[in-house]
């Protein structure tokens, strides 16, 4: 008989997803280093991306991870 310990399961599932989304974060600083370097305002729709990754990265729940908008023209 095989014994499934679902709660080890659920913790190695909400590291893997808090990984993602922390990759997702540093992503995201490299965009804003490239709107940095450019010169051009960092976009709103990519304000409102890294709060959502923010919010993801304290829940404690696995969830979907929003795509990243459109890379910002010019950077």
């Amino acid at each position: 008989m095989i014994i499934i310990d679902k709660d080890k399961i659920k913790i190695k599932e909400l590291l893997l997803f808090k990984k993602q989304v922390k990759e997702a974060l540093n992503n995201s600083d490299l965009v804003a280093i490239r709107c940095l370097k450019a010169n051009i305002p960092f976009p709103d729709d990519w304000v409102s991306y890294v709060m959502t990754l923010r919010a993801l990265l304290k829940s404690d729940t696995v969830q979907d991870i929003p795509a990243h908008p459109d890379y910002p023209i010019g950077s």
